[in-house]
């Protein structure tokens, strides 16, 4: 608040000039996934809650914000963060590499080759428990089969398994590279394709020990659904890869399987920084004005000593006296005695802080 008086003579004070930077707003891309912490925020001193505007665009099998403190929920995308001075939050997300597949002929549309299996290889019938073959239709080698399409097309092929009755049957397996201490997810596409007796009971297996739980997949025939399961490499560069059949059972036990994957995770992050932002208005107590600056040309009443910068704006107001020029500025024309109120709004589009002088 400026008081303005009648005088000869003009009394101004001196405080310091504060500016504010940009705020700074990048993205991170990585495996066809894009993270988006969205732009730096800050709130209004001494501290306030604000909104962090995480975006993700693409495949995403995993994200969380860290550090976890000071957020209301880091496993949501947009949480309210609770700021006091400087901090930083990191939007970490996961997905699959997709073009890094380490096995090799996992659609099977190169045949029967470069895998192994303890069952029989039989490319015309699989009437009979432990036979196996690689063709674009079950019903093509047993007339009980129904006629289902292969998961990569629809017109390719895949392997159909008429499981044996040995519990820990190796259906197939594969030497296949790896990075060491990296995080693996493997997926098969698993389908029934007897939908009368007993489902497949399938386990992953890598070097010798198994992964994960048993793996059935719906009763309903021709039915394709995913089967996933993560591994990290630790040490190892080159690793054999099995499924397992645990069934056993003489009946049923019969599938389908397609598209597999051993596919590294690929991790991608992004930071938003966060602080406090001080607005401060300032403007002198009182000015003089002398009488013939009256009704006339006025005197400038000086607020160019409060904050300053990019989102800042002025409005100077009166109730009782007038003003000349300069309402939106710092510095404003009066030519009337009055009380003059001077209002700093720092306003970016997220957050708005306003002081008063």
């Amino acid at each position: 608040m400026v008081a303005v008086k009648r005088w000869h003579h003009i009394a101004l004070g001196c405080l310091l000039w504060v500016a504010f930077a940009e705020r700074q707003w990048a993205q991170s891309s990585a495996c066809g996934l894009t993270v988006d912490a969205g732009p730096d925020v800050v709130a209004c001193a001494p501290a306030g809650q604000v909104t962090l505007l995480g975006q993700l665009t693409g495949p995403v099998l995993s994200f969380e914000w860290q550090p976890a403190a000071g957020l209301s929920d880091p496993y949501v995308l947009q949480p309210q963060a609770f700021v006091s001075g400087p901090a930083s939050w990191t939007l970490v997300a996961t997905t699959l590499d997709l073009t890094a597949n380490a096995i090799a002929n996992g659609d099977f549309e190169q045949g029967n080759t470069g895998f192994t299996s303890d069952y029989n290889y039989n490319p015309s019938n699989l009437a009979f428990d432990g036979n196996y073959t690689v063709i674009s239709s079950p019903s093509i080698v047993y007339a009980n089969f129904p006629p289902c399409v292969d998961h990569t097309t629809g017109m390719g092929q895949m392997m159909v398994v008429n499981g044996g009755t040995t519990p820990g049957d190796r259906v197939w397996c594969q030497s296949v590279n790896v990075s060491p201490n990296t995080e693996y997810v493997f997926s098969a596409w698993v389908s029934n394709i007897n939908p009368l007796l007993g489902l497949p009971e399938l386990q992953l297996q890598i070097d010798g020990q198994p992964v994960g739980g048993i793996f059935s997949p719906p009763a309903t025939p021709c039915n394709w659904v995913e089967w996933t399961q993560s591994w990290t490499s630790g040490s190892a560069t080159t690793v054999e890869v099995c499924i397992l059949s645990q069934s056993g059972a003489p009946f049923g036990n019969d599938f389908a399987l397609d598209d597999l994957g051993l596919f590294p995770v690929c991790t991608v992050s992004d930071v938003v920084q966060a602080d406090v932002v001080s607005v401060q208005a300032v403007a002198p107590a009182v000015v003089f004005m002398p009488c013939s600056a009256q009704g006339g040309a006025g005197i400038v009443l000086d607020g160019s000593a409060s904050s300053a910068g990019p989102h800042i704006s002025y409005q100077w107001t009166t109730a009782d006296g007038a003003i000349v020029s300069g309402a939106g500025t710092a510095q404003v024309t009066v030519n009337e005695p009055g009380t003059y109120w001077l209002t700093i709004t720092y306003d970016d589009g997220l957050t708005t802080c306003t002081a008063q002088a």
